[in-house]
């Protein structure tokens, strides 16, 4: 993302657009691996496999890590909309909803 521009067109904030830019990439890796691993993992429910409940289980590991450093170790919670907030706990809420019916399926 371009942060300055974002911040330039008023999209984010400054504050939002430097939080942004100091996100290591292990965070980043975190994030991505979590997405990737919720969608293989979506794939893999629908076909009944035993295997989806381990990679929901990634998939949380990995969008907790990356929500914690976001809002408790990096400080920068603030510094962002409410709204990603909210969407951490709707992550966090199904991704463990799908692992649990994961296990009920395969």
């Amino acid at each position: 993302m371009d942060t300055a521009g974002a911040v330039s067109t008023g999209a984010i904030t400054p504050a939002h657009g430097a939080a942004l830019d100091d996100t290591p990439l292990l965070v980043w890796l975190a994030f991505a691996v979590a997405s990737g691993t919720g969608l293989l993992g979506s794939a893999l429910l629908f076909k009944a496999s035993g295997h989806a409940k381990q990679v929901f289980a990634l998939s949380a590991i990995c969008a907790a890590g990356y929500y914690v450093w976001v809002y408790m170790i990096s400080g920068t919670g603030a510094d962002r909309p409410t709204e990603e907030l909210y969407i951490a706990a709707v992550v966090i809420g199904v991704t463990l909803g799908f692992c649990i019916l994961s296990r009920r399926v395969a």
